[in-house]
């Protein structure tokens, strides 16, 4: 069970910092696009 657990943690923190990165990447972009 405890496994289970972790592993879903897992998958769920590395979602979740996947889409954190992309909201930062396409915020950067429009930063930069304003900035030009």
């Amino acid at each position: 069970m405890f496994w289970i657990v972790l592993c879903f943690a897992t998958q769920i923190s590395a979602t979740l910092f996947y889409f954190w990165r992309k909201l930062k990447s396409l915020h950067l972009k429009k930063k930069i696009q304003n900035f030009v």
